[in-house]
C-alpha cells in the first residue's frame, strides 16, 4: 500500500506542476501549497494531499504570505488569484480529491 501512496503524490505533483504558472517570488511546494489553500482546502487536507506535516504545511504558508508581503490568508488568496496561481475555473485534480477523501 505504501507504494501506491507513493505513486498517487506523484501523480498529484505531476497534474499541479503541469498547471502552475511560474512565479518567481514562490517556489515550486509553496506555489502548490498556495493553490491548494484558493482552492479551499485547509492545513490538515492540504497535509493529506501532498503527504507533508501539518506544521510544515503551516510554514509553507506563513513563508508564503511574508515573499509576497500579505498579512493575512484572505489577502494572499486575492494575490494568488490576481497572479494566476489558481485560474477561474480551477478544481482539485482527481487524485488530489482522492487524497483529500482519504483524511
Amino acid at each position: 500500500m505504501k507504494f501506491l501512496g507513493r505513486i498517487s503524490k506523484n501523480l498529484v505533483f505531476l497534474f499541479t506542476i503541469a498547471r502552475r504558472r511560474y512565479v518567481p517570488q514562490l517556489g515550486p511546494i509553496e506555489c502548490r501549497v498556495v493553490r491548494l489553500v484558493v482552492l479551499g482546502c485547509n492545513d490538515e487536507e492540504i497535509s493529506a494531499i501532498l503527504g507533508r506535516p501539518i506544521q510544515k504545511i503551516r510554514h509553507y504558508i506563513k513563508r508564503s504570505m511574508k515573499k509576497v508581503r500579505v498579512k493575512d490568508k484572505a489577502s494572499l488568496i486575492k494575490w494568488a488569484v490576481a497572479n494566476r496561481i489558481s485560474p477561474p475555473g480551477d478544481m482539485l485534480s482527481p487524485a488530489e480529491y482522492w487524497a483529500k477523501q482519504q483524511m
